[in-house]
């Protein structure tokens, strides 16, 4: 019979590896002390840490270290206990002084220090022996130190965006190093003995003020990027052909008047990039450079394309606006994998019919020339996606129309922003503008000063009427029971005042007066009214005697002489009124069945709901 046995399983807690990034920490965690004999990589960036505790020190087996983004103001000299680190990153923190027993850290290979308020660098950091990686960039140094060339294993230095004017000659030193970055820094002059960095692969010297670069930069036979771009350099080196392993150039923002013949023999030469120079002639050696896939030169002065562009059959983008060319080669069509050409603000009359053969173009931009029409073979650009002829345009495609060219008979296309505005027809052969509608009323607007003189002279008070200017005078239209309210006209001749009453005066007992002063006639004497008239040219209607509602006329009422009731009464009350303005009414039959009836105001309270007000004349009868 066989027996079991448990055996006792002790969980192996050793671990090389800690990470807590972008946790917000305020300080170091207790595990990194429970840790340290086995901890061989601490990662605590983008923290919130202040200060280093001892317990980091006590990692005897650290080997990668990186505290970046924090806000570590010190650096303490217990850093030396950690001789078995190979990586420090304390990028963006602000440590202002770097400690001496850095020297101590003898295995160390990349050290980043870059944005930190560092006033100094010790001198103790070339004696890090192993070090293949500096960086040092926006830390405001002044200048390098003078034995920087100790470090014979260095492969990348970084000192970009800092105040360094000069560099040490021991730089030229370097012989290993593969990448130099200098750039955004007050350099005017590069050490002659450049060219002894024979393994340097990329060198990055722009936003400088360099005039210059030396002849010897075209011993590095390796390099594969240079980048000089904003600087002062008026001239490239004659034998810059010679870095025959250059894919990248780019002298951008320069003054550099032409480029190098011997630029044909950078065979792997990728992009191209001399926008914002003073670019006269593109030479014709452009076109041996076989693998050039991007080309910026806008913002220069040429004024001719060579015809070697064509050989370019890998070129992709190929940007030339502002410049002063006038024609296109034909030989363009042979860019068979040309996607984007920009051509805007030239002096370009006319595209070549190869432009067709770019098959794979889909950005044509060519605002601001002087093209009158485009070629037929646009059409056969099925890739196309933007084509711009003008600034404002709304939409990237737009609709063109066939056309033949007056000149040459060929087929061509044309749409509403074609010609452009170089290629306009002079304004003696534009066809005359259509005038505009001259046959309504026009309004005029007099200047100020006419203005205040005219209101002067005019008299106060007074309302002037003037005809309305139509094309043709309406007719008037006599509707039923409708209101006829236009001012009467009053003619001279018989003797109606100029000035029109809107309001009769009424005296103490609601009867009308007729103010002597308004009258034809002298003061104190009768004078006959005539009726009103209407504004409109027709006959004076009657005027319509007003009856009481409720009062029966009786042949005794004409004969008492009384005011109520009789003919007299009615032509004295009308003849109270100050003249106003009249309105035209209907016949006496119309008047009375529109006439209206007053009842009293339903007021809230005094009667129930939807009992119907009584007339007040009608007694109510009882039930």
């Amino acid at each position: 019979m066989s027996s079991f046995f448990c055996m006792p399983f002790s969980c192996n807690r050793q671990i090389d590896s800690f990470d807590r990034r972008q946790c917000n920490l305020q300080t170091v965690p207790h595990d990194v002390e429970r840790y340290a004999r086995w901890l061989e990589e601490l990662l605590l960036d983008c923290n919130h840490i202040k200060e280093l505790p001892k317990c980091i020190f006590r990692c005897t087996r650290l080997r990668r270290l990186s505290l970046r983004d924090n806000d570590i103001y010190r650096l303490p000299p217990e850093i030396s206990h950690l001789v078995s680190l190979v990586e420090l990153n304390l990028g963006r923190n602000d440590i202002s002084d770097i400690p001496e027993e850095l020297k101590n850290c003898k295995l160390l290979q990349i050290v980043d220090l870059s944005s930190n308020p560092i006033t100094r660098l010790p001198a103790t950091i070339t004696q890090l022996p192993t070090l293949t990686k500096l960086m040092l960039n926006d830390v405001s140094l002044t200048v390098l130190p003078a034995d920087i060339g100790q470090l014979a294993e260095l492969r990348e230095l970084e000192v970009r965006d800092n105040l360094i004017r000069t560099l040490p000659p021991s730089l030229c030193q370097l012989t290993k190093l593969q990448v130099l970055d200098l750039g955004q820094n007050e350099l005017d002059l590069l050490p002659p003995n450049i060219g002894n960095m024979l393994a340097l692969r990329e060198l990055y010297v722009d936003n400088n003020d360099l005039e210059l670069l030396p002849e010897e930069i075209t011993k590095c036979r390796q390099l594969d990027s240079l980048d000089a771009c904003e600087n002062r350099l008026r001239q490239l080196p004659d034998d810059i052909g010679h870095l025959e392993h250059l894919t990248e150039l780019n002298v951008s923002n320069n003054c550099i008047s032409d480029i190098p013949h011997s630029i044909g023999r950078l065979k792997r030469l990728v992009t191209l990039k001399a926008e914002k120079n003073a670019i006269n002639q593109l030479t014709q050696a452009i076109g041996s450079c076989v693998s050039l896939e991007e080309i910026q030169l806008t913002s220069n002065n040429i004024s001719e394309i060579p015809s070697s562009i064509g050989n370019l059959t890998r070129l992709k983008f190929l940007h030339m606006d502002q410049n002063h060319l006038t024609t296109i080669p034909p030989t363009i069509g042979g860019c068979a994998a040309l996607t984007t050409l920009t051509l805007r603000e030239n002096q370009i009359s006319e595209l070549p019919m190869d432009i067709g053969k770019c098959e794979r173009m889909s950005v044509l931009d060519l605002c601001s020339n002087r093209l009158s029409y485009l070629p037929f073979t646009i059409n056969v650009l099925f890739k196309l996606q933007a084509l711009w002829l003008s600034e404002n345009q709304s939409q990237a495609m737009l609709k063109l129309q066939q056309e033949r060219d007056p000149r040459t008979g060929v087929k061509v296309l044309t749409c509403y922003l074609l010609p452009q505005h170089g290629g306009q027809a002079p304004e003696s052969e534009r066809p005359a503008a259509k005038q505009a509608f001259v046959g309504g009323p026009k309004v005029h607007f007099p200047d100020m000063n006419n203005t205040v003189e005219e209101e002067k002279n005019m008299p106060l008070g007074n309302f002037e009427r003037h005809g309305t200017p139509h094309p043709k005078p309406h007719a008037a239209k006599m509707k039923k029971n409708t209101i006829d309210g236009h001012i009467i006209h009053h003619d001279d001749e018989q003797g109606h005042p100029s000035n029109i009453a809107l309001q009769p005066k009424r005296s103490t007992d609601n009867s009308f007066v007729t103010s002597p002063t308004q009258s034809n006639g002298a003061p104190g004497t009768s004078s006959t009214v005539l009726p009103p008239r209407s504004a409109l040219r027709l006959p004076p209607v009657p005027v319509q005697q007003y009856v009481p509602e409720n009062h029966t006329t009786t042949p005794g009422d004409h004969d008492s002489g009384t005011a109520t009731g009789s003919a007299h009464s009615s032509q004295q009350q009308l003849n109270n009124y100050e003249r106003s303005v009249a309105f035209a009414t209907g016949t006496e039959e119309e008047h009375r069945q529109a006439r209206l009836k007053r009842v009293n105001t339903p007021h809230y309270g005094k009667q129930k709901a939807g009992q119907r007000p009584t007339n007040p004349t009608e007694v109510p009868s009882r039930k």
